[in-house]
């Protein structure tokens, strides 16, 4: 069996748990900045997307904390109805907590149904949307308990390498046609990110106002992430930390994973408002990938796109890379779905590529 703790390496996106009484129970969204070495080898250094720093509220909170008590980012059924007495983690104060649908109430101004949950750590009951729950799942040794049926395998013929090439020259109107939007895809930095459900995905009533201007909305201390045009690093993006504004187009920001070049401290450099972009909202965990689907893969401190272009035994995978021409195996841990920030808005491909 694969090392369940395989996925907990610099950059992965975490759900935390807290040992503190009044946070028992509830998981909060980060990202992995480094794992600890030598004798605290169990110890990850992380960086929360929702809570701040007691000592810098523009800053966000980063703390050490043992291997126990993370886990990948929990899957959703968007759209899901809920049950009477279902077990759901509900999105409450920042964070995920567990409790039990005690009522099923009338509709909300949108027309879904409301939820009455009670939270046994706190003896609390309140009210939520179906968008503010999900189904509350344990990892137990690396796998989700109850298990998350992402999409069914069919067989797929397995494609030749120039099939896959294929992909890289469908024009951009070709491939705008056959996106779909992400369910929640309008983030506002300063208003929304770290606010809302999804670690700050906007609401149902988000205005096309908030999906425009994002250059003036960087803020100190938010998330993003961050590409290059350097030869070697089209196509990647590394995740950063904005420090401040210099200009109406260039930030100084501050990275997760990379270093200086004597390697003693978090790499600092102006970037361009045209290579940054907000960290990506949060996407349901896949069991497993499928042939032809576009995917991010944690390569060298970064996440490049790619293409499966074989399925392997074992929850690995072969990626290939239309800009380097190259083909990688890689871990189901190693990857993530791949998603687009265009015009203001998180896009993604179809789970499956269509020649």
């Amino acid at each position: 069996m694969a090392d369940p703790n395989a996925y907990f390496k610099k950059g992965a996106l975490v759900e935390i748990s807290s040992d503190e009484p009044d946070f028992r129970g509830a998981w909060f969204l980060g990202t992995v900045i480094s794992r600890s070495r030598a004798k605290q080898k169990n110890q990850v250094f992380v960086q929360y997307h929702t809570l701040m720093s007691d000592h810098d509220e523009t800053k966000f909170l980063r703390e050490k904390v043992d291997v126990i008590q993370l886990r990948p980012p929990a899957p959703r059924e968007m759209g899901r109805a809920f049950s009477l007495g279902e077990e759901v983690d509900a999105y409450h104060l920042d964070g995920w907590w567990e409790g039990v649908i005690t009522r099923i109430s009338g509709q909300d101004s949108a027309g879904g149904a409301r939820y009455s949950v009670y939270f046994r750590g706190t003896r609390e009951e309140l009210d939520f949307g179906a968008d503010e729950l999900r189904l509350h799942r344990e990892w137990v040794r690396g796998e989700w308990v109850p298990p998350f049926e992402f999409m069914s395998n069919t067989n797929v013929e397995e494609p030749s390498k120039n099939a896959v090439e294929k992909l890289g020259e469908e024009t951009f109107a070709e491939v705008a046609n056959s996106i779909t939007n992400v369910e929640e895809p309008c983030i506002d930095i300063v208003e929304n990110f770290g606010k809302g459900t999804l670690g700050g995905v906007a609401s149902d009533n988000a205005n096309e106002e908030s999906c425009i201007g994002i250059g003036e909305k960087f803020r100190k201390g938010a998330f993003v992430e961050i590409t290059s045009d350097e030869d070697g690093f089209q196509g990647a993006w590394f995740a950063a930390t904005m420090l401040e504004k210099l200009s109406s187009d260039e930030y100084m920001v501050e990275y997760q994973s990379l270093t200086n070049d004597d390697g003693t401290e978090l790499l600092k450099e102006k970037a361009n408002i045209k290579h940054i972009r907000p960290f990506p909202p949060e996407t349901a965990v896949a069991d497993y990938y499928s042939l032809l689907q576009e995917v991010d893969a944690l390569y060298n401190d970064g996440w490049w796109v790619g293409v499966i272009s074989k399925v392997l035994q074992g929850k690995k995978y072969l990626i290939y890379f239309r800009g380097t021409n190259e083909e990688m195996e890689f871990n189901h841990s190693d990857l993530r779905p791949h998603q687009d920030w265009i015009d203001g808005k998180w896009v993604m491909a179809p789970k499956v590529a269509r020649l």
